[in-house]
């Protein structure tokens, strides 16, 4: 139960801030969004590494309230800060990146110490009931920040987000106080270390006809991700005026998804990879984007933005996340541990910052409108659902014969 309770406070706190993170976003200037994903990217690059290096070296149940601590702590100064006589505009690119690496690890950092404190029986049966309580945490944030934004104010959101932060952090202690007295299970120390072997998967990733094609697949899908993304910045900017309405509509937004990804994996996600394959799985995306994108090129609105990202991001939670994790279910432990982490960080995070520049490229430079781009766009989200198709072909030749698909991936993905 208190493991349930950890994530529910570490996920609700979370989605209470992101639609602040967003808003921070256009209030920096959308023009800024290609540079604040480079800046993402490269802050990533380096802590990553730097965090899986310092877990490899202390047991991870022991760093884990010192790493919630200084989020915390984080937390605050930006509150203080924005409290002070100085421009939103001047911090909200440093809340922005802030916000998109605290993404990075909140995730992450919770199951590495669920693996330590739980053993391989207690996680197959509790694993489940864990992660509801983050579903439920993802919902109850976005809707209580829609609830009260307007009368809090949108700063004071964040001292509604370290509340939550602590009270994740007050679990962890009383976890950590039980492992002590009972005990760590069974070889629950020997969990992988995050981020250790980035170079050794860099070289397993592009010398794997396979794993290279993973990685492309994740690098073209992040580009259109962030044209979509970039545009419902642009059109938000362009239609909402106010602060607080716009913090509202990304809340509904991130709400409007979570229920329809939470609705989708009770209901389509096992059957659709059942019945047709990880690759048709992970092409569901794609295909939604390809639509997503000549619905845009005709009509660029505020209502059909939102419909792609609603649909979009829910389909990719529920059912094509699931089916890129499951496409390293034919390569070896060794290639599915480092080579995953490559394309999870290096990749991924890298095609969120080619897209935004390849965006500004074609608004900025060329001076293109939206409409246009998003019709340059679908030809190549429509190569990225052929990629999808292929790689599934590609993991069934690839798989032993005497392996099966057992199941999906655990829900860790946010973004």
């Amino acid at each position: 139960m208190l493991a349930c309770t950890y994530f529910f406070c570490l996920l609700c706190g979370y989605y209470v801030v992101r639609p602040l993170r967003d808003e921070m976003g256009i209030e920096g200037g959308t023009a800024k969004l290609p540079y604040l994903f480079s800046v993402t990217f490269l802050v990533m690059l380096a802590a990553v590494p730097a965090f899986g290096w310092i877990v490899a070296r202390a047991p991870r149940r022991r760093i884990v309230p010192v790493v919630y601590g200084l989020f915390a702590l984080q937390l605050l100064a930006f509150f203080v800060l924005l409290k002070m006589p100085i421009s939103r505009a001047a911090l909200a690119p440093s809340f922005f990146v802030w916000v998109s690496v605290y993404n990075l690890f909140v995730v992450a950092v919770f199951w590495s110490y669920m693996v330590d404190v739980f053993s391989a029986a207690q996680a197959r049966r509790l694993f489940g009931f864990i992660a509801a309580g983050g579903t439920i945490g993802a919902i109850a944030g976005p809707l209580l920040t829609q609830s009260i934004v307007r009368t809090i104010g949108p700063t004071n959101l964040l001292l509604v987000s370290v509340a939550f932060l602590l009270a994740a952090l007050g679990c962890v202690l009383l976890i950590n106080r039980q492992v002590e007295r009972h005990g760590l299970p069974p070889a629950a120390d020997h969990a992988q270390p995050i981020g250790f072997g980035v170079f050794s998967g860099v070289r397993r990733v592009f010398g794997s006809q396979y794993l290279f094609a993973i990685g492309c697949w994740v690098v073209l899908g992040n580009i259109l991700g962030a044209f979509f993304y970039l545009q419902q910045q642009i059109i938000i900017e362009a239609t909402v005026g106010s602060p607080a309405e716009r913090i509202q509509l990304f809340a509904r937004l991130d709400l409007t998804v979570n229920v329809l990804a939470i609705i989708l994996q009770l209901l389509a996600t096992g059957r659709i990879i059942q019945r047709f394959g990880v690759g048709v799985a992970a092409a569901a995306q794609p295909a939604l984007a390809t639509i997503g994108f000549l619905l845009l090129a005709a009509a660029p609105t505020l209502a059909v933005i939102f419909l792609c990202q609603t649909v979009g991001r829910a389909v990719n939670y529920a059912i094509s996340n699931p089916a890129r994790h499951a496409l390293f279910s034919s390569v070896t432990p060794d290639e599915k541990y480092k080579a995953q982490n490559v394309v999870d960080t290096l990749f991924y995070r890298g095609g969120d910052a080619a897209g935004g520049w390849l965006f500004a490229l074609l608004s900025r430079s060329l001076g293109l409108e939206i409409a246009l781009i998003a019709a340059i766009a679908t030809p190549f989200a429509a190569l990225w659902t052929a990629l999808a198709i292929a790689l599934g072909r590609m993991q069934e030749s690839h798989r032993p014969a005497t392996e099966q698909v057992k199941g999906v991936a655990q829900p860790s993905s946010i973004s």
